[in-house]
């Protein structure tokens, strides 16, 4: 509604965080003047930035004039060009920029102009040669001048907006509304005022008008906002989110967290059917009000329409809170309150969706909020510096064993996580697993084996010394294990625990207390569980007596790495001699090397493959100045028995997808031996590559022989080995 001068600052920031608080915004200046009956509007250049701002944008303008241009430029610098008239809307909405299109009876009279890209860094004008606001009409005496309108309201509020509604006025053309001093025209039957700030007052008033004038203003009413919405909200940067499968690498489960509407998780439909998962995870413990789930639009593909939500408060054993809820496809936020639930992560299981041509998964954005006055604290932090370190599980070390009704129980109850009522080793294996980089909760538990003992000899003399062995039996996804062993002090005598091969790489555990010992070690961090069979750890005794050994396993644990927990049996077992203990090879310990990689874009480089984040990967060079065969090449940090490798590869249809390759262990005197080749399919899934034995090896070579675009790339690189254990 040009006027003489006038002048608009437009507020923009992503729309979707808080990040416009620490200065992640921008202000465009735009200015009409009026002048000789011409108008000039300029678009001044974007002061300041925020994420995922556009480099260039079209714009569109709508401008009250009752006259038509002959001639509507484009002024940018010393640049001038002209726009081309069309003489319909429909003609102007289908082009893609550079006309205006006058409509005479719209609102009488009406331009609409569409500009191409332009840098937003850019000023530009858009100048007529014709304008005028005036409507010059004659009056119909016939008509009378209308009543003011009665029962203005606020009809909604919320945070950013105030919708405002009133009767109709039977001979109103229109409506007229003041808005905080700025006046709307031709409304229809209701105005919304938008974007606006949370709590912010407002102040209006309305009239009708005719073609014989306009009523007088209304008495003015004033409204305010609501508090933001997503006040409480947890931030993104304390969210991890992670998902039984993605639909490739820009639709991975990070894209709920994000804050951006732009993006979404989607699960891989091409090759994972229903049910389908997404897991967040809370760097604390909050008390939850409420999460909202904002899903894909109405109709669009693989939109959930029936699942099941678990929480958890410790980020390890998940309870089902809604069993088969339903929400519509109306493209429309679900929210669903947690009446201030404890909650460390939260599971969303896609059971069905609205497309069932794409049975899949997808949301947009996740926002987990807090309960007011929530109280907050680190899962694992027991010496209350705000994060889990070695600290922490030393804290847990030292009060291992300890039980309710002890005299300290109620200092280190806090750490008794699963609330048995005892330190037991789950407590000691969740605060390693949560020291970083820490590990992440799976969807199917997979521990499982035995834990017995046996003697290097059955018969004893006095002061003769033995040792008890403490034996995995087809263990798997061991990552912490606990063995308690009664024995009688009057005829043994307890000399010391000692590690074997496999557990000398885990944090012992393992003490004395109240005549019984136990023994036990954990894995630390990420790192997976062991499986095989063989000796796990050793004790040694001295017998104070003659006779038949007669002592035995109380009990035993195998904790998983999804935590979860197996009791053993108590029994001996007679033969265990040889045998093989499957493990990763820690990451930290090795290092990659390439024939070629993008390493200038940071993320490129071949030491991507053991950096443990999914959004980098190794890539040969994008300007293809390396021809495949490309080779990646894993130093092990010393000589393993090398047994298995896991590649994950970057998403469907990504540059760089290996589908053919070849690997080869070098041993201490770079001498090589070729071990696997095959084929991969482009699915989006992990592959595994199982030797067919165990080879000596002191690096590990992937050669990609095909790929993607001609590229070679890998996002993670997991390498197993096996450990002799001998008794």
């Amino acid at each position: 509604y040009p006027s003489g001068t006038t002048t608009f600052e437009l507020y923009e920031d992503d729309g979707h965080t808080t990040l416009h608080r620490q200065g992640k915004f921008a202000k465009t200046i735009i200015t009409s003047s009026e002048n000789d009956e011409e108008l000039t509007v300029t678009i001044g250049a974007v002061k300041g930035s925020y994420d995922v701002m556009p480099f260039a944008r079209k714009y569109e303008f709508k401008i009250h004039t009752t006259v038509n241009p002959q001639n509507v430029k484009f002024i940018k610098g010393e640049a001038i060009g002209s726009f081309n008239e069309v003489y319909s809307y429909e003609e102007w909405e289908n082009s893609k920029c550079c006309c205006w299109y006058h409509d005479k009876d719209e609102q009488k009279g009406v331009l609409y102009i569409k500009t191409k890209a332009v840098p937003l860094h850019s000023e530009f004008n858009i100048c007529l040669d014709k304008f005028s606001s005036q409507i010059i009409e004659e009056k119909t005496v016939d008509i009378p001048v209308p009543e003011t309108p009665q029962n203005f309201r606020i009809a909604e509020a919320e945070d950013t907006k105030l919708k405002l509604e009133w009767n109709s006025v039977n001979n109103a053309d229109f409506y007229e509304a003041e808005a905080d001093g700025i006046v709307y025209a031709y409304l229809a039957d209701s105005f919304i005022h938008s974007d606006l700030e949370f709590l912010s007052t407002h102040r209006y008033k309305i009239r009708a008008v005719n073609a014989s004038g306009s009523s007088l203003w209304s008495e003015e009413i004033v409204g305010q906002t609501l508090e933001d919405k997503m006040k409480g909200a947890i931030p993104f940067d304390e969210l991890s989110a992670y998902s039984t499968s993605c639909l490739g690498e820009r639709r991975n489960a990070d894209k709920a967290i994000d804050g951006e509407k732009s993006t979404n998780w989607i699960s891989n439909y091409n090759f994972e059917k229903l049910p389908q998962s997404i897991t967040v995870d809370i760097s604390k413990i909050y008390d939850v009000e409420k999460i909202i789930f904002l899903p894909r639009g109405e109709n669009e593909r693989a939109v959930i329409t029936k699942y099941n939500l678990y929480i958890s408060e410790d980020g390890r054993r998940f309870v089902k809170f809604i069993n088969e809820g339903t929400w519509v496809d109306d493209g429309k936020p679900k929210t669903i309150s947690l009446n201030n639930s404890k909650v460390k992560s939260i599971r969303l299981e896609a059971l069905e969706c609205s497309t069932p041509e794409f049975p899949g998964a997808s949301i947009v954005e996740i926002n987990i909020l807090k309960a007011p006055g929530s109280n907050v604290k680190a899962a694992g932090d027991y010496t209350g510096d705000g994060k889990v370190d070695m600290a922490d599980l030393n804290f847990v070390l030292q009060y291992y064993g300890a039980k309710d009704g002890d005299n300290d129980w109620s200092y280190v109850s806090k750490a008794d996580t699963n609330k048995d009522g005892v330190i037991g080793i789950y407590d000691v294996a969740y605060t390693a697993g949560l020291i970083e980089p820490s590990i992440k909760s799976k969807y199917v538990d997979m521990a499982s084996g035995d834990l017995k003992l046996k003697y290097n000899k059955s018969t004893v003399k006095a002061n003769e010394e033995f040792t008890a062995y403490i034996i995995g039996k087809n263990v798997v996804d061991l990552y912490a294990f606990e063995s308690i062993i009664k024995f009688d002090n009057n005829k043994y005598k307890f000399l010391g625990f000692e590690t074997s091969g496999i557990s000398k790489h885990m944090i012992s555990a393992c003490k004395e207390r109240n005549g019984k010992l136990l023994v036990a070690y954990t894995n630390i961090s990420d790192r997976e569980g062991i499986s095989g069979s063989g000796v796990l750890a050793k004790v040694k005794f001295i017998s104070n007596v003659e006779g038949t050994i007669d002592m035995h396993q109380e009990k035993g644990t195998i904790v998983g790495a999804n935590f979860d927990v197996v009791v053993t049996s108590n029994s001996e077992v007679s033969e265990c001699n040889r045998n093989l203990f499957q493990f990763q090879i820690p990451k930290d310990q090795m290092a990659a090397s390439a024939t070629s990689e993008q390493a200038e874009m940071g993320d490129g480089s071949a030491a991507s493959v053991f950096d443990r984040k999914p959004d980098t990967h190794w890539h040969t060079p994008w300007n293809k100045s390396a021809i495949l065969p490309q080779s990646i090449t894993a130093d092990l940090g010393s000589t393993h028995n090398v047994s298995k490798l896991k590649c994950k590869l970057r998403g469907i249809g990504a540059n760089g997808v290996i589908t053919s390759y070849e690997v080869y262990c070098i041993d201490s005197n770079e001498a090589q031996t070729k071990v696997a080749e095959g084929k991969w399919d482009d699915d989006g899934k992990v592959k595994t590559i199982t030797l067919e034995k165990p080879t000596s090896a002191a690096k590990v070579r992937l050669q990609a022989n095909e790929g993607k675009g001609g590229f070679a790339s890998m996002v993670e690189l997991d390498i197993y080995a096996v450990m002799d254990t001998e008794i």
